[in-house]
């Protein structure tokens, strides 16, 4: 009697129970390094959404008090609610305890910004950003020529905390002042002059008039005013955090391919 013919096994394929039980190592180390990485991405995303909540918070910070009526610094003190405020003041310089920082450049030209405080009528102390000077052609320690009035003026600027850096690796501030500045630095700058009160920086818009009222006579220091405002970048953030989330459902995607692979049966 003839033998009848039998589907042939393949001796190599093994019953997916069998395979699912020699998963080894690098298998379990993919899938755990994938759901790190969703982890990761969504932490970030996040994380990009809340700068961006609070950069919107910032700029509506910055909006209220741009609109409000400016301060006046001969009668105010200002509050943590006054920072990027109108401010005005008749004050008397005090360039002796100046600061200029160093390598600051407009439009490809070297200079200097100069921080100059300034003492109001009521005997309150602020730290001016006067505004930018280009480098004279002397040697480059040498100390810019700013016009400086001896009598009072009225000065007119926006509120700030503190100045804009560069990097401060390895930065030093010697004395004695006047003195020339990589960076600004308030405690150096409060321990060589000895003005611990002053801690305000008041950026000026417009130059300084002599007199103590904003319709007196403009005074030319040879100064630039071109402020950079301040950023906020909350499309930025925004783009970030899209960013983010599409790494993590990429990430969900590979995760769930591969880890699944092994554990469909094939016909």
């Amino acid at each position: 009697m003839p033998t009848p013919i039998t589907e042939a096994r393949d001796s190599t394929a093994q019953p997916p129970a069998r395979a699912r039980s020699r998963l080894g190592l690098r298998y379990w180390v993919a899938v755990l390094a994938g759901l790190g990485m969703i982890a990761l991405a969504l932490w970030a995303a996040s994380w990009q959404g809340d700068r961006a909540e609070y950069k919107r918070a910032l700029a509506q910070a910055m909006d209220a008090a741009t609109a409000a009526a400016p301060l006046d610094l001969d009668r105010d003190l200002p509050a943590e609610a006054d920072e990027h405020r109108t401010a005005r003041m008749t004050a008397t310089w005090l360039p002796h305890l100046a600061v200029y920082l160093d390598n600051r450049t407009l439009d490809g030209r070297v200079g200097r910004i100069v921080l100059m405080p300034a003492r109001t009528a009521s005997g309150q102390y602020l730290l001016v950003n006067r505004g930018w000077v280009p480098q004279g052609a002397g040697h480059r320690t040498q100390l810019p020529v700013v016009t400086t009035p001896s009598e009072p003026v009225f000065i007119e600027g926006r509120l700030a905390r503190d100045v804009p850096a560069f990097s401060r690796r390895g930065d030093a501030y010697p004395g004695p002042l006047p003195a020339l500045w990589p960076n600004f630095d308030w405690a150096a700058w409060q321990a060589l002059s000895g003005l611990s009160s002053a801690q305000w920086v008041l950026v000026q818009t417009s130059p300084a008039r002599s007199g103590q009222s904003a319709n007196a006579q403009a005074l030319d220091d040879g100064l630039v005013r071109r402020w950079t405002p301040p950023q906020t970048d909350i499309a930025k953030h925004q783009g970030y955090r899209f960013q983010w989330f599409a790494i993590a459902l990429l990430a969900f995607g590979l995760t769930l391919f591969f880890g699944l692979k092994p554990w469909i049966r094939r016909p």
